[in-house]
């Protein structure tokens, strides 16, 4: 009887053995696997990402349209004084003298 266990032990121990080949085929399908769901991820992040922003554009390019036109009201007005002090003084003194 004690055989018996000894065969059963062997037998097992027999069937947890798995080739190399197999072992490498089954390490290079998890890689597979991870990276495809590390691509996967990737790309649901960038897809959620453009979502978000794609609602805000609009918004950042009234801002930016805003701030431009404050931009160019600020330089016309700064020329505006540079030009005319001149002329405002030169048109004072004539009426003067």
């Amino acid at each position: 009887m004690a055989f018996v266990g000894v065969d059963s032990m062997a037998i097992a121990g027999r069937e947890s053995v798995v080739p190399l080949e197999l072992r490498l085929q089954r390490a290079k399908q998890l890689n597979a696997r991870g990276l495809s769901s590390l691509l996967l991820t990737t790309v649901s992040v960038l897809k959620r990402v453009w979502w978000h922003t794609k609602s805000y554009l609009p918004i950042v390019g009234i801002l930016l349209l805003a701030a431009g036109s404050l931009l160019l009201l600020q330089l016309h007005w700064l020329s505006r004084r540079l030009l005319q002090s001149p002329l405002r003084e030169k048109a004072i003194a004539k009426d003067l003298g």
